[in-house]
């Protein structure tokens, strides 16, 4: 399956698989309190840590490893999957144990039987894992969009079923849970790889070992730097505001990896299997990057003009108190559409050594920074805020490593970018969205108002005056034969 194909099918199943879950999370925010999502932010900390563990890149190594002969391909299959086995198993000990230490520094008994449920999960994933990645190397993602999609549905559909009986935050657990199992289980029907748990071959494990080490190392400096402003709020902001902030993350971040997490695997992927071809590389990404950006930057602007009144009418008043947070993570997610997809360089060439050393650097900047900044000034939006720039500025920074690895700067690489194109389309959705603000009393009317204003603006800029560019970009997406691409290019 080429690049195109899959690029459709996580498309699909992205659109639906968030259709899915906002739908839910509209209504697991009536059922729940803020307090809820505040022991969910607790119990992240943990698992985030326990997840860092066991992430050695085993299965990145074989992605990225050049296998053209079958029996070495077989043979880091093994050893790949022994390696899972063997830390995954011991990564449900750990995180089963340390469930009673933060049971008790958390003082709360839900944080420690949350904890417990979610271990099951390092289990369930054994054999899912080197299933993905074989289907991944493949690019062949069709399984993997059916998977995600039908384990969100199960996921939502079992949180709503617990919440309405009154298991409140143990709903986030069981329901995981269940999604994850689902998840699997679709995953092994499509592919069903059979391991020798009994072959060695240390030279492979060496290789593979090494490759994880540096996975492992950035791996706790990216937890750290990713759950630094949860483990220094946890000590000094109320459950309460804290599942503000944790539920004003996990909506942003959920459209977000739309963009993040929909093409991330593909893009790795493909980084990989074109890595000596660095011009095509580029281009493609720059091409998916303004594709991405018109779409997603129109999703992000509507929202910020019409936050308030999306926040009270969706999930509820006693959510008010998070609009300036949901404010911060959406101009943060707008920023990242600039570098996220040029961020998995790194990653998908293989280089894991340079990716730790970065993702340290981020965390002794970080956690400066944000130790001060709590210290001095209490203030959870300033807090916010403040992470959201270092994210923004180390993202932006990592993207420009990777590039040099290609042999490319900036100056190369914005014309594929056309970042002046994105910049202007930016600052037209921004007065129209300004305009229609002063010119409207709010309420539902100035809502469809702004949807209309923000539809038109994207036609004419995209669809009629940049038409060429926008068709040649989004030819990196889609076959220029398939019947969405010619609908869209009659327009």
């Amino acid at each position: 399956m080429g690049a195109k194909r899959s690029a459709k099918y996580l498309f699909l199943s992205n659109i639906l698989t968030k259709l899915v879950t906002f739908a839910g999370s509209i209504i697991l925010a009536r059922l729940l309190v803020p307090d809820d999502f505040g022991i969910l932010l607790l119990v992240g900390i943990v698992t985030g840590f326990v997840n860092v563990l066991g992430n050695m890149g085993f299965e990145y190594f074989y992605l990225q490893e050049k296998t053209a002969d079958h029996t070495y391909e077989k043979n880091v299959l093994h050893m790949t999957y022994k390696l899972r086995l063997i830390f995954n198993t011991l990564l449900f000990v750990i995180q089963y144990a340390s469930s009673y230490v933060a049971q008790s520094y958390f003082d709360n008994l839900l944080v420690g039987e949350m904890l417990r449920i979610f271990a099951f999960n390092y289990l369930i994933l054994i054999p899912a894992q080197i299933n993905t990645f074989i289907l991944r190397k493949k690019l062949h993602f069709k399984p993997e969009a059916l998977s995600i999609f039908v384990g969100a549905v199960a996921d939502i559909t079992m949180k709503i079923i617990l919440a309405v009986n009154g298991f409140g935050a143990l709903s986030f657990a069981y329901g995981f849970l269940f999604g994850s199992f689902v998840k699997t289980a679709i995953l092994m029907k499509s592919q069903r790889f059979i391991p020798n748990l009994l072959f060695w071959d240390k030279a492979i494990f060496e290789k593979i070992f090494f490759f994880g080490k540096h996975s492992f190392i950035g791996g706790i400096a990216l937890y750290f730097s990713n759950q630094l402003d949860k483990i220094i709020m946890s000590s000094f902001f109320s459950t309460g505001l804290l599942g503000g902030y944790q539920f004003a993350l996990g909506q942003v971040q959920n459209i977000n990896s739309f963009v993040a997490k929909s093409f991330g695997n593909l893009i790795i992927s493909y980084i990989a299997k074109h890595k000596d071809a660095p011009e095509k590389i580029v281009q493609t990404l720059g091409n998916i990057t303004y594709i991405q950006f018109g779409v997603m930057s129109s999703v992000y602007i509507f929202l910020l003009f019409n936050l308030e009144f999306t926040v009270s009418h969706l999930f509820g008043e006693k959510w008010l108190f998070s609009v300036p947070l949901f404010m911060v993570f959406l101009l943060q997610a707008l920023a990242s559409l600039i570098y996220t997809n040029f961020a998995n360089l790194l990653t998908g060439l293989g280089y894991p050594k340079v990716n730790a050393r970065l993702a340290w650097f981020q965390l002794a900047v970080s956690t400066i920074l944000l130790s001060g900044a709590v210290i001095f000034y209490e203030n959870i939006v300033f807090f916010a805020a403040l992470f959201a720039l270092i994210n923004i500025g180390f993202g932006i920074f990592k993207s420009h490593i990777g590039l040099q690895k290609l042999q490319y700067g900036w100056h190369a690489y914005l014309p594929f970018l056309r970042l002046n194109d994105l910049m202007l389309y930016v600052v037209l959705l921004s007065g129209i969205g300004m305009f229609i603000k002063l010119a409207c009393n709010g309420g539902l009317s100035e809502l469809f108002i702004s949807f209309l204003g923000i539809v038109l603006i994207f036609y004419i800029y995209f669809i009629k005056f940049r038409k060429n560019v926008f068709m040649k970009s989004l030819s990196s997406l889609i076959d220029k034969h398939s019947k969405i691409y010619i609908i869209i290019n009659k327009l």
